[in-house]
């Protein structure tokens, strides 16, 4: 499908991740290439054989895709607020105890690990929980520090 609507269609800012699909068009008043791209887009999909999911199809200058809010006007990718308020909320659950198990490390590092995707400076704080986590891993719980 990418292939199609590169080549065939004009979508050349057009990219997926397994069944998720994001285009990016100039902003123009004169230009039609969204209406037109979302028409070439469901037909395609009909054509083969595939549902769109419509409460998935945003448009605008500001979009969630895989999870990640996208604003082309502010030129950043940030966290949605209910995924931020979670790892929040897990990270000071961790840091509030005085050790935590093996599992409940790991779901934490699963959501800071999403998280990285935007705020890249937690990765190297990321990679020193996963060394912690390797170097503890026959024992059931891990001290935590702030």
């Amino acid at each position: 499908m990418e292939w199609i609507l590169q080549t065939q269609r004009g979508g050349e800012h057009t990219l997926h991740y397994v069944d998720d699909f994001l285009a990016i068009f100039p902003r123009s008043a004169a230009s039609d290439a969204p209406n037109r791209y979302k028409g070439d887009f469901s037909q395609i999909c009909s054509d083969l054989g595939f549902r769109v999911k419509e409460e998935k199809n945003e448009e605008g200058h500001c979009i969630r895709f895989l999870g990640i809010d996208i604003d082309t006007e502010a030129m950043e990718a940030r966290l949605p607020p209910d995924k931020h308020e979670k790892t929040t909320a897990l990270v000071n659950s961790t840091l509030a105890q005085h050790s935590v198990t093996n599992r409940s490390l790991e779901t934490t590092m699963g959501f800071l690990s999403f998280g990285s995707k935007v705020v890249r400076a937690s990765r190297p704080f990321l990679r020193q929980l996963y060394d912690a986590l390797m170097a503890t891993s026959q024992t059931h719980h891990i001290r935590v520090s702030s």
